[in-house]
């Protein structure tokens, strides 16, 4: 199912899945009450990375690749589950 939704809002699909990562929690809020998301993660890896695809229809407009040291800068821009889970996956690799 991962690797689908990647293909489907990237255009990549010669993924596969490295490692399952933690999985992450938020709140929002719906129709005048608060609802939690569960989010799974992984660490996945590309074949190649050329022919990307946005999918503008689920509001993705650029599909972009970074270096570690501009993920670790990024990363202040994150929300703090987010910025747990970047850490693990820099230590993963």
């Amino acid at each position: 199912t991962a690797l689908r939704e990647v293909a489907e809002e990237t255009g990549i699909d010669n993924l596969y899945i490295l490692r399952k990562l933690p999985k992450t929690y938020h709140f929002f809020q719906s129709r005048n009450s608060w609802q939690i998301k569960k989010t799974h993660w992984y660490l996945m890896k590309a074949e190649s990375i050329e022919n990307t695809t946005p999918c503008l229809a689920e509001g993705i407009t650029r599909v972009s690749w970074f270096s570690r040291e501009d993920i670790q800068r990024l990363e202040s821009e994150s929300y703090r589950s987010v910025k747990a889970l970047i850490d693990y996956g820099l230590d993963l690799l």
